[in-house]
């Protein structure tokens, strides 16, 4: 799959041109440039000292790439191996490919550095999708390896920190960067140690399947990028705007509106654009297309109650957070009292909905906590500007793609203190948890190892901070809601625990599981683990 607009081209890089600045005159690697329109461009506004094009297909795409090379004063150097296989991207990593790097020993301080003097940039689309080794996708196991090799600073990350500029299948962007909470898996959990940034900066930018959420809640993530992109001056060029942001754009009066009305509202105008453009012959998402029917033949008495219930939940929490301030005292333990007996009621109150209902509700109050945190727990609802909306005929086929920008960052103290020790730590607690995402907190610590959970839940006060997105009940909190603060508590308290387990238990309790294909999948399996 290629890119072939110029228009899309411009319109990424005149968005990405900011960010973009710090890296003129610097050296790319381009993994799979193939008819090279992105490269090209990518190449005019960078100026690169070294523009090296590791293209495999070179009978194809050699003729469209050769006129670069060839061009006077040209910087491109094509070199007809693939840099998806390690080796063959080793073999450019080298003093004589890029004579302006320098690659630091393990134990440099540099390599938590940022450098800006390279980029690299790769094309992962493959239509059909290419399975690969238990990943859905061999662009699912490239972007895990990516990731990767940030914190064991391998490949082209022994230069530093690099920037990554990632097209792939626009379908496969809500493994990377989950829209929901029911979607979140291990690597994405990982992913936010290992990135400064993980933005989608271009895409299709519609939902996928039929794993979504209350669509007030994306309306009101959408409302405060639009208010970061004004505060910095970025403006989305015509045509380009989000479903979201069109979303957005027609309901003017969105603040006065009952939640109910505006899923009902944004539900109906989503189900009838899909089925115009199903209509005209354009390819859609079908299982997006069969939730959205669903959703609207519903009964609206019993999504009503729905709604209701989790605005009592998010009652609830709201004055758990009051509490959490208070000194200890009779007082205090008495208002503890009546939050546990309001939510012994309310889940009673959820326990009579069907099975459907109940997990319903379960999940939206999940998402809705995932929201509303001082940090947001999900990368995707962090982001700073929305993705510029691309169409299919702007590819070859005639099928859309997304670009991820990943920018790496150093690893937190305590995962690069003994390392790799420390981090085996955490990905020992990611492993076990993410076996089953929608399990509570309680149940994945008593799954570790005897002695697990009394200790951690002891050490690490913050997995009880309602104002953190803890909650008191270590039974109502799933694993998949833990954040990144959560996560390295426990690790420091794992570091502190006299009776911890060896390294060598740790890794036999993993296995194979350590580089699980299902960490960046979409697999959603479970509803939710909230009692």
């Amino acid at each position: 799959m290629n890119i072939i607009s110029d228009d899309a081209c411009d319109a990424i890089l005149k968005r990405m041109k900011p960010s973009l600045e710090r890296h003129k005159s610097c050296d790319i690697i381009d993994i799979n440039p193939g008819v090279g329109v992105w490269s090209a461009k990518l190449h005019d506004f960078l100026n690169p000292r070294t523009h090296i094009l590791l293209e495999p297909d070179i009978r194809l795409y050699g003729p469209l790439l050769n006129p670069l090379v060839k061009a006077p004063t040209s910087t491109y150097k094509l070199v007809p191996r693939s840099g998806l296989v390690w080796g063959h991207l080793e073999s450019v990593l080298n003093e004589q490919q890029l004579p302006h790097q320098t690659a630091y020993p393990r134990d440099d301080p540099r390599l938590e550095e940022r450098n800006d003097t390279l980029l690299i940039t790769a094309n992962l689309g493959y239509h059909p999708k290419k399975p690969y080794k238990g990943f859905s996708s061999l662009a699912q196991m490239v972007i895990y390896q990516f990731m990767g090799s940030v914190k064991a600073h391998s490949l082209f990350q022994k230069y530093g920190l690099v920037r990554m500029l990632v097209w792939i299948n626009d379908e496969e962007r809500h493994n990377i960067l989950p829209r929901t909470i029911a979607s979140r898996r291990k690597g994405s959990a990982e992913a936010a140690f290992a990135c400064e940034k993980l933005e989608e900066v271009a895409s299709g930018t519609a939902h996928s399947g039929n794993r979504t959420r209350e669509a007030e809640l994306d309306l009101q993530v959408g409302r405060n990028v639009l208010q970061k992109m004004r505060a910095k001056g970025s403006e989305i060029p015509k045509g380009r705007e989000s479903f979201l942001m069109q979303q957005l754009a027609s309901l003017p009066d969105v603040e006065t509106r009952s939640t109910f009305r505006i899923e009902d509202e944004v539900a109906k105008a989503e189900y009838a654009t899909l089925k115009k453009l199903k209509s005209s012959g354009q390819e859609v998402d079908s299982r997006r297309l069969t939730s959205l029917k669903l959703l609207l033949a519903n009964d609206g008495k019993q999504q009503r109650r729905v709604t209701a219930l989790c605005d009592e939940y998010e009652g609830i929490v709201e004055g758990a957070k009051a509490i959490q301030d208070l000194p200890h005292s009779e007082e205090k333990d008495a208002r503890n009292k009546d939050f546990q007996e309001q939510m012994d009621q309310w889940e009673e109150e959820v326990d009579k909905l069907s099975g459907d209902r109940a997990g319903q509700v379960r999940l939206n109050c999940e998402n809705r906590l995932a929201v509303k945190r001082e940090r947001p727990l999900l990368l995707w609802d962090r982001r700073e500007t929305e993705p510029l909306k691309l169409e299919p005929e702007e590819f070859h086929p005639a099928k859309t793609m997304s670009l991820l920008d990943i920018q790496p960052k150093s690893l937190i103290p305590i995962l690069r203190q003994d390392y790799p020790n420390n981090y085996d730590i955490l990905e020992y607690l990611l492993v076990s948890f993410y076996t089953m995402p929608a399990q509570s907190v309680k149940h994945g610590l008593i799954g570790l190892v005897p002695g697990a959970y009394e200790w951690i839940e002891a050490e690490c006060p913050s997995l009880k901070d309602v104002r953190k997105g803890g909650n008191p009940d270590l039974d109502r909190l799933t694993v998949r809601s833990l954040s990144e603060e959560m996560l390295v508590e426990m690790v420091e308290a794992w570091v502190r625990w006299p009776f911890k387990p060896t390294k060598y238990e740790m890794l036999s309790r993993m296995g194979s599981a350590t580089h699980d294909a299902s960490a960046l999948e979409g697999d959603e399996t479970g509803v939710v683990g909230m009692h």
